[in-house]
């Protein structure tokens, strides 16, 4: 598929990644829900020194955004929002405004107080942050969802093997989920099991 031409199923997408590749190789998706209905995807080998792993790309839906108080930092924002203790864990919070350089940057939320003053724990640094900068909280638009049990395996035999960008993993309640040699490196992403 192509930005253009565009293939319709997550199977089809996976179906068409190459056993192995030279340089590097992605899937974009664009936002919504895909079904997985196949048992099995190989996630395919890079191979020389300038080939990278796979990755899978998806896309974010704005939940609302929010500005800075004093007491922010690097790893921490504070605000005032009405929230329940974890109702971020697992979103991404992106960079609006502040130092310009980083604008754009997401990182994953580890969790947060409840409100009405919430102190935001962050995965990594967000880089400097003042009083007044803004940012986004998002979650992954796009859903990926086997429904019956999926072996992902992988023989790249690097640290990490596959990226994943603003996806939600979503299994099937009575799906099972088997990874083999998979090593994801979850940039912005959700795995949910019901």
């Amino acid at each position: 598929g192509s930005q253009a031409n565009p293939v319709q199923t997550a199977d089809k997408a996976f179906s068409m990644l190459p056993p192995s590749w030279r340089g590097s190789a992605e899937i974009i998706f664009a936002p919504g829900e895909y079904t997985i209905q196949t048992n099995a995807l190989y996630l395919g080998t890079p191979h020389g020194p300038e080939a990278s792993p796979l990755v899978i790309k998806g896309g974010y839906n704005d939940l609302f955004t929010l500005t800075a108080e004093g007491g922010s930092g690097e790893h921490k924002i504070v605000t005032t929002r009405d929230l329940r203790a974890d109702d971020l864990m697992g979103a991404v919070l992106t960079r609006v405004s502040g130092v310009s350089s980083l604008i754009g940057r997401a990182v994953l939320i580890r969790g947060n107080t409840a409100g009405p003053t919430v102190e935001i724990s962050l995965q990594q640094t967000i880089g400097p942050v003042v009083a007044g900068d803004t940012f986004k909280v998002q979650r992954p638009a796009v859903t990926l969802r086997p429904t019956r049990s999926l072996h992902v395996s992988s023989h790249d035999g690097r640290a990490t093997n596959c990226t994943m960008i603003g996806i939600k993993f979503a299994p099937d309640p009575r799906a099972e989920l088997a990874l083999l040699n998979v090593r994801a490196h979850c940039d912005t992403c959700e795995f949910a099991f019901q």
